[in-house]
């Protein structure tokens, strides 16, 4: 019980902390009416109200350079590799996730960690050069996989709502609409906080998803094939776990964090 609170509690702190980003993105001056009540500020008031002025342009550029940097990573993402190897690896452990991903519940987070924490390494980088690529994409990977295993349910939210954030983008561009800061954010800790309550059925959902993911970008499909192999992956693992009468809620987790402590 005090694990469920402490995991919700870490929820809401995230959710909190992420606020000021909507406050501030779609932040406007409210309209002057005619029997408002006027009161004259003191200096002091006057210096709260600059400071406050202060505190939302610094979030407005915060919030900003945070959508440039999601726009810059989703393009990333999207990208076909350019080496053959890279695209057969994609293609095998694509498939692998498609199908089993829910044998393998407590590494897809794991993988989902280093897969995450490799993109934001390789977006940090930006255009510098093959070894330092290379070099963000590992460091980036291993802190991702650290991440994950230390702060299994933070990194849970996490990567809820990293899915939530890629899931609303592709769905405003199959509606050729566009999308506000305040709709990706929604987005984002909607699918943190769906992660967190429907863990099982969703770890199948994003595995299918990652697999599609590599599959498509070792492959070289279109964006419809995404959505296609997704629906594909969900609907036979979710086959597979009815025709086996296996309850993953029951199933306990593998502690690695423990395990790599002992050693």
């Amino acid at each position: 019980m005090n694990a469920k609170i402490l995991r919700w509690a870490l929820v809401l702190v995230v959710s909190l902390c992420m606020l000021p980003l909507v406050i501030a993105q779609d932040a406007q001056p409210t309209a002057t009416i005619d029997d408002t009540i006027e009161i004259d500020l003191s200096e002091t008031g006057e210096s709260i109200e600059n400071a406050a002025g202060q505190a939302v342009e610094a979030t407005e550029n915060i919030a900003e350079a945070t959508l440039s940097a999601v726009d810059q990573l989703l393009i990333r993402l999207s990208t076909v590799p350019n080496n053959t190897v890279l695209q057969v690896v994609l293609v095998i452990i694509g498939a692998v996730l498609l199908v089993f991903g829910w044998r393998i519940y407590d590494e897809i987070i794991l993988l989902a960690g280093a897969f995450i924490g490799a993109a934001i390494g390789l977006n940090l980088v930006g255009d510098g050069g093959v070894v330092l690529e290379v070099a963000a994409f590992l460091i980036g990977g291993l802190l991702g996989l650290i991440f994950a295993i230390f702060f299994y349910f933070i990194a849970m939210f996490f990567i809820g709502a990293y899915i939530g954030l890629i899931l609303t983008v592709a769905l405003f561009n199959l509606l050729g609409v566009a999308v506000s800061s305040l709709v990706l954010l929604i987005g984002a800790i909607v699918g943190g906080l769906l992660i967190l309550a429907l863990s099982t059925q969703l770890m199948i959902i994003l595995s299918a998803i990652i697999g599609a993911q590599m599959i498509v970008l070792g492959l070289g499909l279109t964006g419809e094939w995404l959505l296609i192999l997704a629906i594909v992956g969900m609907v036979i693992q979710f086959i597979a776990i009815r025709a086996m009468n296996i309850d993953l809620r029951r199933r306990p987790r593998r502690n690695y964090r423990r395990m790599l402590l002992r050693r």
